[in-house]
């Protein structure tokens, strides 16, 4: 077979060799832009989801700081502004023994009260106020408010050993008397104070209060 013959049988072979070859190429060419494609848009599903995911995971920790936010605040308000059951409890049973003791000296002034009964009646009154005066205030407090309410409760405590030391010497005697009401007054200052910050309610009764 002369080279021309060879020639002549190898340029169909090779063209279609060639086509196959080109044919093969675009197949595969195709199949990789379709997998690229096809990586792409679950790259873009993928990225789509962390995103969805993130927002979401920021969503709930701007909730949750807003939830820590507003429990914060009301915390602070409820310490700043309301007294627990056993701070209340003593205030008003110590301003309820106090009226007491502004009625019983009215009574002494007003001669309707006998010695040993008036003095009798102090005496308990002063005991009462001098135990009550003991109270401390909760640390649930901030410091400052622990303070206003401790003043207080000392100077209840105060006038009740002022009152139990004094029994004797109050009983028609209006200059000790006097000095007893100004007492009284400087309490009632410092009870003004705590009422004026928790507001509470003077009409309140607790029972144990007075005598």
């Amino acid at each position: 077979m002369s080279i021309l013959q060879v020639i002549y049988w190898l340029v169909p072979v090779l063209a279609m060799m060639t086509c196959l070859l080109m044919v093969l190429e675009i197949i595969l060419l195709v199949n990789l832009k379709r997998k690229a494609v096809h990586l792409h848009k679950r790259k873009k599903r993928d990225n789509k989801k962390k995103q969805m995911k993130l927002k979401q995971l920021i969503l709930y920790l701007l909730v949750g700081l807003l939830l820590l936010s507003g429990l914060s605040m009301g915390l602070f308000y409820v310490r700043t502004n309301q007294l627990v059951k056993e701070d209340k409890k003593i205030v008003i049973e110590s301003h309820n023994i106090i009226t007491d003791l502004e009625k019983e000296i009215q009574l002494m002034e007003d001669k309707k009260v006998e010695q040993a009964d008036f003095e009798k009646t102090m005496a308990t009154i002063g005991s009462i106020m001098a135990t009550k005066g003991l109270h401390k205030a909760s640390d649930f407090y901030p410091e400052k408010n622990q303070q206003l309410l401790n003043r207080y409760f000392n100077s209840v405590n105060e006038l009740g050993i002022l009152l139990s030391n004094d029994v004797n010497s109050l009983y028609d005697n209006q200059k000790r008397v006097d000095e007893l009401k100004s007492d009284i007054k400087k309490v009632s200052q410092y009870e003004e104070k705590v009422n004026k910050k928790y507001r509470i309610n003077k009409k309140a009764t607790s029972k144990g209060a007075g005598v």
